[in-house]
């Protein structure tokens, strides 16, 4: 056999073992303690236009669900309701999409729920959508989307000491987290919710809405962090009760922040604090807190640092 055909053999095996798979899993559990590990595509034989679905449901305490998917077009889907202590992700990480337009939906209702999974990412890649839905008590979601652009990230949150944390690095990218009170409004019971997010890049959106973070005084350990590096990048805030924490940390050109912290009746209970940091040129700070004087004492504080040139700073109290 000469060299040439040698060559192209050897292209044709190649090829042919990189090309990409279509795959389906479905599980569905009903009952106490179980599992689901699942795992689509290879790093030589990716899948695409595949979908992996697991349900656990009815009495779903103390259930595990893993899943890895090494994926194009592709979808992972989890639902773990009406129990405790679901989890997503772990042994040794899982929950993991890589490659490009690939979603993500989890959706947990109970108590102790968690998505935590990142050692590096839970989704790399171009075009990416990550829901995570949790309803209950003292839930936690830390996913992270690494090395992208185009990525969505939508976290949402209601119940009691809930946190979420986010990182995305790439360009045009959006998170948003939404973290309220069961049943409601401004001063409902339900609340010390965390909300820590980053993004590295250019032309990234963050937005974060409280509803009854009663962390109190400015507590750090209910508030809100935001922290973006790069150019152009967008961060919006937002807290609709008494006690709210934000930070907000912009380091680049082009950056706009608006933190916006409002009290109910109850101010006097405690006082927003606002954090706003901007380095760099032509960057735009706002902080808006509708609290004012409540019984004599302070009801909100706001500092805006500002380093670079251009830059432009607005602070309203009420």
């Amino acid at each position: 056999m000469n060299l040439w055909k040698m060559t192209a053999l050897a292209s044709l095996v190649i090829s042919t073992g990189a090309l990409a798979a279509t795959e389906t899993t479905t599980v569905q559990q009903t009952g106490i303690g179980n599992n689901a590990v699942t795992q689509q595509g290879l790093l030589l034989q990716p899948a695409t236009n595949s979908t992996t679905s697991i349900y656990q449901v009815n009495g779903a305490n103390a259930n595990d669900a893993y899943t890895t998917q090494l994926a194009t077009n592709s979808s992972i889907s989890v639902t773990q309701q009406l129990g405790h202590d679901n989890r997503v992700g772990s042994a040794a990480s899982p929950f993991t999409q890589t490659g490009g337009h690939n979603d993500t939906t989890i959706v947990q209702s109970g108590s102790f729920n968690n998505v935590t999974a990142p050692a590096a990412s839970v989704q790399g890649g171009n075009y990416n959508s990550l829901t995570v839905l949790q309803t209950g008590n003292n839930n936690n979601a830390t996913p992270t989307q690494n090395s992208g652009a185009f990525n969505t990230t939508l976290v949402t949150q209601t119940g009691n000491n809930d946190q979420a944390t986010t990182a995305q690095y790439g360009s045009f990218n959006t998170t948003i987290v939404t973290q309220s009170p069961v049943g409601g409004g401004a001063g409902a019971n339900g609340s010390n919710n965390t909300a820590t997010t980053s993004q590295i890049g250019l032309s990234n959106y963050a937005n974060v809405q409280q509803t009854g973070s009663s962390g109190g005084n400015g507590n750090p350990n209910g508030g809100v962090n935001v922290t973006q590096v790069g150019l152009a990048n967008s961060a919006i805030t937002t807290q609709d009760d008494w006690g709210g924490e934000t930070d907000v940390q912009q380091y680049g050109a082009f950056h706009t922040a608006s933190v916006v912290q409002n009290s109910p009746s109850d101010g006097a209970n405690g006082y927003s604090h606002a954090d706003l940091i901007q380095t760099g040129l032509a960057n735009s700070a706002s902080i808006t807190q509708n609290y004012g004087i409540v019984n004599g004492s302070v009801a909100a504080n706001a500092y805006v640092t500002q380093g670079g040139a251009f830059n432009h700073a607005s602070v309203t109290q009420n």
